[in-house]
């Protein structure tokens, strides 16, 4: 895996990440592979969308950009999994962007399997993930994870202002290819379907990124004691092409810890 080059001055990379310690797979090829970035405090300008509310004292981080082979879904479920644990022992913070093997239905944690059952497509696949969240259809979309610690700067510390600050590092991402607009109350209708068997991308919540009134762009969010994960789905757009604007803008902002209180 080729590491994520960059030119920001905010950026010291160090060549090939090591990956989340072997688990057993059905995938092939599965490693890690990226850069290290190092925050650093600067007096230069930064993008006011990228700081985050309050920090704690204590040291920037350095943080992982990884792109993964694609893997079945329990798999990939279970590196995100594994990348937490490692936050949570003192890991450095990741951000994954990965694809799926195969056609794969993902539902939240408190969803059921057998409550969507009826919904899988023949021939696909299902999995459960460890974020909350609605049913989503993984089939051509570009997914992002990002494991972090409470603290960890530039994300934000109050969990209202994660989902607007990780989407809005998408959109800025996605500008060149189309016009987004990120989702507000009046955007979102009552949910119609009944909660174990609502799907993402049919019913819009706030903060989800739309695409000429369809959702395009959501994720969601489980918490491990002070470890957060986050994962997104980036559906109907050429992978080839947006995945080198996300690196770049994630790398970008990444490096870019705002001021401290």
């Amino acid at each position: 895996m080729e590491a994520v080059s960059g030119s920001d001055a905010n950026i010291t990379h160090a060549g090939q990440m090591m990956p989340v310690p072997p688990f057993q797979t059905s995938s092939p090829a599965v490693t890690g592979g990226g850069s290290i970035i190092a925050l650093k405090d600067n007096d230069g300008p930064r993008p006011t969308d990228c700081r985050g509310d309050k920090f704690r004292k204590r040291s920037p981080p350095l943080w992982r950009i990884l792109t993964t082979p694609p893997m079945q879904g329990r798999d990939t479920m279970a590196y995100d999994e594994q990348t937490l644990e490692q936050l949570q022992q003192g890991a450095a913070p990741a951000v994954r962007f990965y694809q799926w093997l195969s056609p794969t239905i993902s539902f939240g944690r408190l969803q059921k399997q057998e409550h969507i059952r009826d919904l899988i497509p023949q021939g696909w696949k299902a999995v459960q993930r460890p974020t909350g969240g609605g049913i989503v259809f993984h089939d051509q979309d570009l997914c992002v994870s990002l494991c972090w610690r409470e603290g960890d700067a530039p994300l934000p510390t109050r969990l209202k202002e994660v989902y607007p600050w990780i989407h809005g590092i998408i959109r800025e991402a996605l500008a060149p290819f189309s016009d987004l607009q990120m989702a507000r109350c009046d955007d979102c209708q009552t949910a119609e379907t009944p909660f174990q068997s609502r799907q993402c991308f049919t019913e819009p919540v706030v903060f989800d990124l739309l695409r000429k009134g369809k959702k395009v762009v959501g994720g969601a969010l489980c918490r491990r004691g002070d470890a957060f994960l986050y994962q997104g789905s980036i559906q109907g757009y050429p992978v080839h092409s947006i995945l080198p604007a996300l690196t770049s803008a994630f790398t970008r902002c990444l490096a870019s810890p705002g001021s401290r209180p």
